[in-house]
């Protein structure tokens, strides 16, 4: 909560500011956990329980930790000190300090999630500052309750989404898994299909082997079949002729010397 002199006009400069006279305690920051809070000339600073950083009001200096130097009517979270823990802070007139734990390499998606919706909340705050500009002090405790309320839809709407997500990295890993099936089963095929070539190429090979050894066992030069030899006809030189003459029956003419 905060009253007195309110900075309640986004500017550049302390001189352009608009600052109002609240007499009354209004509400700034709820449901934070806001452990301590520091306070600069033009600036304020406030830390969570959980170690998270705001800061509000003229940021002409840079100590707002906006990495600009525009001012910032609503707090907001100080986005570069996220992944340190900052255990103490406090303020000058133009100026801010923290003692923060060492960095984090990286930030928890629970973290990240919770700052989404910081931001939204943030973002509905400054819509309705532009709708209301009627207000010459700004939001008053009853519009910031009112855009709390939608912290409830915010967070529902984060986890529809986180649903959905899941959903979807659901499907995706479930299309991997049967890609890496069938992959499984392909190469089991081929596998298959190789080892029965391999039989094959075995059982060939064995073959070829065994037509080779009895190749071997046979002797190298075969005996030749003799012909039939035929009965030579015997010739008689007479005077008068030479004959050779079989008389019936298949005998041969004895032989008779001339006289």
């Amino acid at each position: 909560w905060a009253f007195g002199n309110l900075y309640i006009r986004r500017s550049v400069s302390a001189s352009e500011a608009a600052v109002a006279q609240v007499r009354t305690p209004r509400l700034i920051i709820k449901g934070e956990n806001i452990k301590e809070i520091a306070c600069g000339r033009y600036h304020t600073m406030a830390l969570t329980h959980y170690g998270c950083l705001y800061s509000w009001g003229i940021g002409e200096s840079g100590q707002l930790g906006h990495n600009r130097l525009q001012s910032n009517e609503f707090p907001q979270l100080v986005d570069y000190i996220m992944p340190n823990v900052v255990g103490r802070i406090a303020c000058g007139d133009h100026h801010s300090f923290c003692l923060a734990s060492i960095r984090y390499a990286e930030i928890h998606p629970e973290v990240r999630k919770w700052k989404r919706i910081q931001d939204l909340l943030l973002q509905h705050k400054i819509h309705e500052r532009r709708v209301h500009k009627e207000l010459s002090e700004g939001l008053r405790t009853k519009q910031i309750l009112e855009i709390e309320k939608q912290r409830e839809e915010l967070l529902q709407d984060e986890a529809d989404r986180q649903k959905n997500d899941d959903e979807q990295n659901k499907k995706i890993l479930i299309n991997q898994l049967v890609m890496i099936k069938n992959r499984e089963d392909i190469e089991s095929e081929i596998g298959n299909t190789l080892e029965d070539l391999k039989r094959r190429a075995n059982q060939l090979g064995r073959q070829v082997r065994e037509a080779d050894e009895e190749q071997q066992r046979r002797p190298k030069h075969a005996k030749k079949k003799v012909a039939p030899k035929k009965k030579a006809s015997v010739s008689v030189h007479t005077g008068r002729s030479m004959a050779s003459e079989k008389v019936e029956g298949g005998e041969d003419l004895p032989f008779q010397p001339l006289m």
